[in-house]
């Protein structure tokens, strides 16, 4: 294994020259500067430049796909780039998303395009000093954008006093210090460590991809640097634990273990504290991109004091707010709040959505005034950020998760919210995750509620699971109508931490499964062509042609018909596995149709197939 190091001392020269680089450039403070560069050390120099400069970095998630990302840059105006070969080309074929560009920075090699290399700022500015821009406290210091993994993805804006007092509240809260060590798997977190004067280790793997993480990697990383903290995703977490288990001498540095990205079971935090010293500390975070941490409990209250009351649908407990956070539960609403009134405010024990206000808390979204519209109330004068995340506040003060707003199901008597349903049915053995989805049926004026479950690897009596979970519903009063339970092979999930559940697509696939939806398809008339063009070839093949005109078609059709077809497979696979397609078919598909067979592939309710004959 080998592991990129970077000492502070490295750190500090390197972005000095870079700093002093872009400056001559004429980078100045506040240009807002897209950052397309691995997870890497390198990353993290070229981010310490540009905050030394006073300029705005600004990250896009690059797992939430390409068409998202381009709406994210195009939608933030940016006046600079700086980004890999691979990533100065998506700018060269994407102009519209890059409009704004004045200024480019390659990191590697360049192709053809404008603009000095990293690699020739920092020969040419290695050794000198460059002082510290100064900057207020309302400053920008950067934009981070969400996923988008339950929405269009929002620019978070971070000024400086938000961090300040986020890196507060994470050493009052998680006891962090400059002799720590910590294993990132998050890049946002390891930007944390280093602000705090902690060495930051960069986990050996795709950040985007924490499921497929391999355990070895993660286990040699807190071995060979003595990491006494981390911070992982469920889906992580769930990854090492076996590896874990068998390897406990590896890990005996750890003093703290976090979790969050989603709510996560008591079997995954057993799991992953049964292989840590006794002393460590492990527990659950809630947090969000605009808002982190929000709150944090230890295992061992959950496992005293609150894991049965989760299993008998109340939701998960998030323990209580962090220094500094002020919280209130509203009454639901999807639409804005124009005008607040106290009336608005649930009492403690009823559900709501979760509201905070406090200086770690993101005070607006950047260039979207529709979104600020929705997601921010202004309380005298005080600002108050409304999650979309719904809960309720206990007498004791803690906070219980319930699911987020817009997974909600309302029927005709009563709201269902999804992580008090999901969680009776997770403490099923049997049982990795579930998920609530509701279908509308034909008449869309009723729902069609269904539990999707993906079950523990190696399970093969389904059938009985089922069963039992259809008995266990019934148990409960708030999941006692729920009586359709679908088995999912591999839950679609968000591309940060693997683990916030896709439930669109999952309410797409239970719609084909229960017959209530079925797939579009493209007109007869387009499939004709492709036929026509195999057809065309074959009779080339058969009665080769003599003409040159049509010997010229016939290898463009070839290349059509095999190679283009040939390349689109992945996509297909892609766009099919999440319907239930099997690979053969969606392979087969397309190989004869190319296009003309994924592109058109969309849950059309079967209402309107019959309406269109």
């Amino acid at each position: 294994m080998i592991f990129d190091s970077l000492t502070y001392h490295q750190l500090e020269q390197i972005s000095d020259a870079y700093a002093l680089g872009l400056l001559s450039m004429g980078f100045e403070k506040g240009m807002k500067t897209i950052v397309m560069v691995n997870y890497s050390p390198e990353l993290f120099t070229v981010l310490f430049a540009l905050f030394k400069i006073g300029a705005v970095p600004v990250i896009v998630d690059p797992g939430m796909g390409l068409s998202r990302m381009m709406h994210c840059y195009q939608k933030v105006g940016a006046e600079a780039f700086i980004g890999i070969p691979i990533a100065h080309i998506l700018r060269v074929l994407k102009p519209k998303a890059f409009v704004s560009i004045k200024k480019v920075v390659t990191v590697g090699i360049q192709f053809g395009w404008s603009g000095p290399t990293l690699k020739k700022i920092e020969h040419n500015n290695l050794g000198l000093p460059c002082k510290v821009a100064k900057a207020e406290t309302d400053d920008l210091l950067m934009i981070n954008f969400t996923t988008g993994s339950t929405g269009p993805a929002k620019g978070v804006e971070y000024t400086h006093r938000q961090v300040s007092a986020m890196l507060k509240v994470m050493q009052d809260t998680y006891a962090i210090h400059s002799k720590d060590v910590g294993l990132v798997t998050l890049p946002l977190f390891a930007l944390i460590d280093l602000f705090l004067g902690c060495e930051s280790i960069l986990a050996p793997m795709d950040p985007t991809k924490p499921a497929k993480v391999d355990p070895e990697n993660i286990l040699s990383a807190i071995e060979k640097f003595s990491a006494s903290h981390v911070f992982a995703s469920p889906a992580l977490i769930h990854r090492i634990t076996p590896a874990a288990l068998i390897n406990k001498h590896r890990l005996t540095t750890l003093k703290h273990f976090a979790c969050g990205g989603a709510p996560a079971t008591v079997d995954i935090l057993k799991g992953i504290s049964a292989a840590l010293p006794e002393q460590t500390r492990v527990e659950t975070s809630y947090g969000a991109t605009e808002a982190l941490p929000i709150s944090s409990i230890d295992l061992n209250e959950i496992l005293t004091t609150t894991q049965g009351l989760t299993a008998s649908g109340k939701g998960v407990c998030v323990g209580k707010l962090v220094t500094g956070l002020s919280c209130k539960i509203i009454k639901i609403d999807d639409e804005p709040i124009k005008n607040w009134s106290p009336q608005l405010e649930l009492p403690p024990g009823q559900v709501g959505e979760i509201m905070l206000s406090g200086d770690s808390v993101s005070q607006r979204y950047h260039n979207d005034e529709s979104a600020n519209q929705l997601m921010k109330v202004k309380i005298n004068d005080q600002l108050w950020h409304r999650t979309g995340d719904l809960g309720w506040l206990d007498s004791t003060g803690r906070l219980w998760f319930c699911g987020r707003k817009n997974h909600r199901v309302n029927t005709e008597k009563k709201q269902l919210f999804s992580v008090q349903c999901e969680h009776i049915f997770n403490q099923h053995k049997a049982v990795y995750r579930s998920a609530l989805v509701a279908i509308e049926k034909n008449d869309n004026k009723s729902k069609h509620i269904v539990i999707c479950v993906e079950l523990h690897q190696g399970i093969s009596n389904a059938a009985i699971v089922i069963q039992e979970l259809c008995t266990l519903a019934k148990f409960h009063k708030i999941t006692a109508e729920i009586s359709t339970f679908l088995v999912h092979p591999s839950f679609p999930v968000d591309v940060r931490h693997n683990a916030k559940i896709n439930r669109t697509e999952l309410c797409d696939w239970a719609g084909l499964q229960l017959g209530i939806k079925t797939l579009g398809k493209a007109p007869k008339l387009i499939y004709a062509i492709p036929i026509l063009g195999w057809l065309y070839l074959f009779i080339g093949i058969i009665w080769p042609f003599s003409n040159t005109i049509l010997v010229t078609i016939w290898w463009i059709d070839i290349f059509l018909s095999v190679i283009v077809h040939s390349l689109q497979i992945p996509i297909a696979l892609t766009k099919t596995k999440k319907y239930g397609i099997s690979s053969l078919s969606s392979v087969v598909k397309t190989i004869i149709f190319g296009a003309t067979y994924w592109k058109f592939i969309e849950p059309i309710d079967s209402s309107t197939l019959r309406s269109d004959g």
